[in-house]
């Protein structure tokens, strides 16, 4: 397997605190990756540290060979995109300038736009269905319309990896569906790595290539979903009776609740 991050005894946390304790975890290259896990498990902390929003505590995290904070902000920003769960909120710009900040990593904050530049960006607002709204002030936009403005920033970016917390949480079913079409599609045809963070075990199963399952600060199972998801697994981590259940080999299992 060849790695895209590779964590050696990380441990991270807030203020002192740890949240997460001696990961020690190799996520593969060129994969849809979705982090799942419970309420307050760590997953939004374990892709902060991919992000490098977080520094480690303790231990290392590489990506694609490279000690992540021997990397200058820029450097890692060319390489590595984020989409945090907040959306923008209160932005005034119009909807094609916030898209266009992508670019920033690798044109700087004043040069003008190249042809490619501004291709990315029309590319992106396509992508996520913006163009028709790409002059409206971001927050005269609905909290679905503002997540995909994230969404496009981070496809203008361009990054080799993309790390997504909640890319679909404030998206109707439509939208839902078209973002992690979009997602699987650039992983198929560009090799770029995703990874994101879910609560919906289904949605997870319909697209995870590889899922990391935490619970309580530390990795409980890793692999692909027919290593990962058991019924006996998932009921003791998330505390409820369910059910994994494969109707059809070439369909993805089904996740219910006990009654």
């Amino acid at each position: 397997m060849v790695a895209n991050f590779n964590l050696d005894r990380v441990t991270g946390g807030y203020d002192g605190t740890p949240v997460l304790s001696t990961i020690d975890l190799q996520l593969p290259a060129g994969k849809l990756i979705v982090f799942i896990g419970p309420n307050a498990a760590g997953k939004t902390t374990l892709l902060k540290l991919l992000a490098r929003q977080l520094k480690p505590m303790s231990g290392t995290v590489n990506h694609a060979n490279q000690d992540l904070w021997s990397l200058s902000a820029d450097e890692a920003a060319q390489q590595i995109g984020y989409m945090p769960q907040i959306v923008p909120g209160e932005v005034t710009l119009p909807v094609e300038q916030v898209v266009a900040l992508g670019r920033a990593p690798h044109r700087g904050w004043f040069l003008p736009y190249s042809r490619q530049d501004k291709d990315y960006i029309a590319d992106a607002l396509r992508r996520t269905d913006l163009t028709r709204v790409k002059s409206t002030p971001v927050h005269h936009l609905s909290g679905g319309q503002q997540q995909r403005v994230s969404l496009a920033r981070l496809l203008c970016q361009r990054p080799q990896t993309m790390l997504l917390d909640e890319p679909t949480a404030h998206l109707d079913p439509k939208h839902q569906f078209e973002t992690f079409r979009l997602l699987s599609e650039l992983v198929i045809s560009t090799k770029t790595t995703v990874i994101v963070t879910l609560h919906d075990l289904n949605q997870t199963a319909t697209w995870a290539d590889h899922v990391v399952l935490i619970t309580n600060g530390t990795v409980e199972a890793e692999g692909s979903i027919s290593e990962v998801f058991t019924s006996e697994r998932l009921s003791r981590v998330y505390d409820i009776d369910m059910t994994v259940e494969r109707p059809n080999p070439l369909q993805p299992p089904v996740v219910r609740f006990v009654r």
